[in-house]
């Protein structure tokens, strides 16, 4: 059985697949690792052109242009693509493409690499070749269940309204190749264990947004009634003060992880008053943030000590109150 551990950047990077002439092919032509096909520019000048295919409106073109594109398995090294086939050896990849017309309910799409960086156990996001929409690269324990990880996988993504491909789900499923010259690489993403059959029994870290490789034992300082005290006393004294703790992603979403987990669905007001302050607050986009977090709280790092601690580095201190 393979244990739990980080995968890193060496490995994502030497990790040998096949490689196919177009997506007619049924063997392939040679191989190559994936980091040779995923970085440099090799692919530039390909995904220019298709790109610009799509800006003129050449749609009809850019899908039969698309067809003759080579392409890889990320999931291993094949023989062939017949059916049935298994990699001869497996690369312990699972490929998940997100697009945008999937996910029109995101209104920050073009954000989603940023989004991404929060999953612990997602090793690589970069652009398709229409630039529309995300591959994504995950580390997984069990490659011959392949099939039950991209099940629970795209069920753990749907939880926080992000649509995955369901295609995806096959292993012998071909990626086109593409050009993102600042893709987003995780030197230690952690091995995704969950299958939707059942929740593999390998401690913590499974779809921690955030979480680091060691997972981390947190302590409840607090009774919830002194913990939701403190939350409403802060977070009138960051309203009266105009003092604006989510001034980016990252300390948005974990104040909203942070509320999720101390007040559950009480915490939605309380995320939406301090999120107000800020410049870029949309009630909308709030909503659907609060509930995205309510999705991945449970075994997340952020607890409402996280929250406490975000509002020390702005000394807001609930002793001072």
């Amino acid at each position: 059985m393979m244990s739990e551990k980080n995968i890193k950047r060496t490995e994502l990077m030497d990790t040998e697949v096949s490689v196919f002439s177009s997506i007619f092919d049924k063997t392939p032509c040679g191989r190559t690792s994936l980091g040779e096909w995923l970085m440099g520019d090799r692919f530039k000048t390909e995904a220019e052109r298709m790109r610009t295919m799509l800006e003129e409106g050449k749609n009809a073109q850019y899908r039969e242009e698309k067809k003759k594109l080579p392409c890889i398995t990320p999931s291993g090294a094949f023989d062939n693509l017949f059916e049935g086939a298994v990699p001869t050896t497996y690369s312990h990849f699972m490929c998940v493409d997100i697009d945008r017309k999937d996910n029109l309910h995101i209104a920050d799409f073009d954000k989603m690499k940023e989004k991404i960086s929060a999953v612990n156990c997602v090793s690589y996001c970069g652009h398709s070749i229409s630039g529309q929409g995300y591959m994504l690269l995950v580390p997984i324990a069990y490659p011959e269940k392949y099939a039950l990880h991209y099940a629970a996988f795209e069920e753990d993504m749907n939880r926080c309204n992000i649509i995955t491909d369901p295609t995806c789900k096959n292993i012998g499923r071909l990626r086109i190749c593409s050009h993102d010259p600042n893709p987003y690489i995780n030197t230690d993403a952690r091995t995704y264990c969950k299958t939707r059959e059942k929740t593999l029994s390998i401690p913590t870290n499974r779809f921690v947004f955030n979480g680091k490789a060691t997972p981390r034992k947190w302590v409840q300082y607090n009774s919830p009634e002194e913990t939701e005290k403190k939350i409403i006393k802060m977070t009138d004294y960051i309203v009266r003060n105009n003092i604006d703790i989510t001034n980016d992603y990252r300390n948005w979403f974990k104040v909203g992880c942070a509320l999720a987990d101390a007040l559950g669905e009480d915490g939605r007001t309380y995320f939406h008053s301090i999120s107000s302050v800020s410049d870029k607050y949309s009630w909308e986009e709030c909503e659907r943030q609060y509930t995205s977090c309510q999705c991945v709280y449970n075994g997340s790092r952020h607890r409402a000590e996280s929250f406490f601690g975000l509002c020390k580095d702005y000394n807001v201190l609930y002793k001072d109150l």
